[in-house]
């Protein structure tokens, strides 16, 4: 599948998470989308961080894949604003050839969940991409059954409260 300057949605199963990968390497995008592809999750894909903040700001993904030197806005901004400014929780993988500490460093600090130097094998790609939105998953799960736990206790019957999706239920 060719990559092009074109936003792109690559649909599959239902049950798969969507992926928002923002990387601006044309070889490099084309194989992630194909191999991605083949493992059965949805990708929307950018070609810059202006395009990739746009998508990210307006549409719900499981985890996003993030370059950090982008034309346009740079990755760190990119996550930056998506934490601060958009107050988006998405699980943010960040993938670059800057492999020295300072640079990790600089990604954790814009509140990345994961960093991914280049060159790196495939297979790696969407494993990393399961524990990042899993860990968020599981965190999700436990604020909710906490809380539910907590008001249950107390006034005999459930509520649940996702602090992440800013969701309510009551049960009982």
């Amino acid at each position: 599948m060719a990559v092009n300057d074109l936003t792109m949605t690559i649909s599959s199963n239902d049950n798969t998470a969507k992926v928002l990968v923002i990387e601006d390497n044309q070889d490099l995008a084309e194989n992630i989308v194909d191999y991605l592809e083949l493992k059965g999750f949805n990708l929307d894909f950018a070609v810059d961080g202006i395009q990739g903040l746009h998508l990210a700001s307006t549409n719900d993904y499981e985890v996003i894949v993030l370059d950090l030197m982008l034309p346009g806005i740079d990755g760190l901004t990119v996550c930056r604003r998506l934490r601060s400014t958009v107050k988006k929780n998405t699980p943010i993988l960040m993938l670059t050839a800057l492999n020295n500490l300072s640079d990790k460093l600089a990604g954790f600090e814009a509140v990345a969940d994961d960093y991914l130097v280049k060159p790196f094998a495939l297979p790696e790609l969407p494993a990393r991409l399961e524990v990042v939105n899993s860990e968020v998953v599981n965190n999700r799960i436990n604020n909710t059954v906490s809380l539910a736990n907590d008001y249950q206790m107390n006034a005999g019957f459930g509520i649940g409260l996702d602090l992440v999706k800013h969701l309510f239920e009551h049960f009982g």
